[in-house]
């Protein structure tokens, strides 16, 4: 059974790994790292399906 605290945790390391996504997609975009490459990075880093990369490229990718 989770408990409060259990939840509290998981919602804060889900915000965490976001930002983190989203520092190191502006951050290889500002170092001009073409997208395909930075799209494999992101999926290598954290392990993402290409699927949920896209999105996030999508998402952060300016």
């Amino acid at each position: 059974m989770c408990t409060l605290f259990d939840e509290i945790a998981k919602e804060g390391e889900a915000k965490g790994i976001e930002l983190g996504i989203q520092a190191l997609i502006e951050s290889l975009q500002e170092l001009d790292i073409p997208f395909v490459k930075a799209l494999n990075q992101v999926m290598d880093k954290f392990s993402l399906s290409e699927e949920y990369a896209n999105k996030q490229m999508a998402k952060y990718w300016k």
